[in-house]
């Protein structure tokens, strides 16, 4: 039985754990931003992602280890990002020394 309501078409998204720095970046988009760094472990290297996260009400000096659902975005704008992440839930909050 399903539920009635909003529905997500999971094939399109997959649910994931990602570490997101304390401090936010300058980047280049479209234009100057400022953009989150994460990475999906503790010990790989950080990457840039240059969109927003879904949910979360980002604090700086706090790093953040988030479950997140990606989903990939159908025919984008030309200025954004073929996926989007959605906060599930903030598994754990670090507040940077």
């Amino acid at each position: 039985m399903g539920q009635r309501g909003a529905r997500v078409d999971a094939a399109d998204s997959v649910e994931k754990v990602v570490y997101i720095d304390s401090q936010r970046v300058e980047c280049t988009g479209v234009g100057r931003m400022t953009c989150y760094r994460w990475r999906e472990s503790p010990d790989a290297p950080w990457q840039l992602w240059y969109g927003p996260i879904e949910g979360l009400d980002f604090e700086p000096g706090v790093s953040y280890k988030l479950r997140v659902r990606e989903y990939k975005v159908p025919n984008p704008p030309a200025d954004a990002s073929s996926i989007r992440w959605q906060l599930l839930s903030v598994e754990s909050r670090t507040r940077a020394n």
